[in-house]
């Protein structure tokens, strides 16, 4: 039979074990307040330039979807990394309102692509026959931005109809939604995670030794 000492040490690291081993909650990059003007997404691929100021996951891409009642079409959402016309990441957001809604953005998740400061990252989004929006750039959208990310401009591409690399600006502050990302806290590396708890099995075995004194 186990001493009680032992079954409320495991109870204690297991619940440990579960903190440090939790996944970090997403925040979206661009919180829309009030969308601005309302316009034909198609044929632009619509989004924005930035940086972070820490590292940080990319866990979800997301499309704006005007007045939430679900997508006309599939969106397509890629992800750039500096100049290169070769997407880091790439995602498809269904039609209809399959995908979660978050702020007027449809979202899916993606595997987490760890995001570095000093990196100049171009997200944007194509919508055939959507409806797409802006905030910053003179049309009264009004959004907040996570205090983790750094807008560096409007970004757009003309693809014909398709989702190009967004290699144009008009040179605003904002950005055309068009694209929205998701992002959480780096986890806690492994190695830390064993040390505290080792360091927590430590403290109670100590204390446990000290009460029967």
């Amino acid at each position: 039979m186990s001493h009680p000492t032992t079954g409320r040490l495991l109870t204690l690291l297991a619940a440990t074990a579960a903190w440090a081993g939790s996944p970090a909650v997403a925040a979206t990059a661009i919180d829309l307040t009030a969308p601005g003007l309302v316009f034909e997404s198609a044929p632009y691929s619509l989004g924005f330039a930035f940086s972070v100021t820490n590292e940080l996951d990319l866990t979800g891409l997301g499309v704006y979807d005007h007045l939430g009642d679900g997508l006309e079409a599939p969106a397509e959402v890629a992800l750039w990394t500096g100049n290169s016309q070769v997407a880091t990441l790439g995602a498809v957001v269904p039609t209809g309102t399959a995908a979660a809604l978050e702020g007027g953005f449809r979202f899916v998740r993606v595997a987490p692509l760890r995001l570095h400061p000093g990196e100049v990252y171009v997200i944007a989004a194509y919508l055939d026959g959507g409806w797409a929006t802006s905030f910053g750039l003179g049309q009264q959208g009004t959004a907040t931005v996570d205090s983790h990310v750094n807008l560096l401009g409007d970004r757009f591409g003309d693809g014909f109809f398709q989702l190009v690399y967004a290699d144009q600006s008009d040179g605003g502050a904002g950005a055309w939604l068009g694209a929205n990302f998701q992002l959480a806290a780096v986890p806690e590396p492994a190695p830390a995670a064993m040390l505290a708890l080792g360091l927590v099995a430590l403290a109670w075995c100590r204390r446990s030794a000290f009460s029967r004194i």
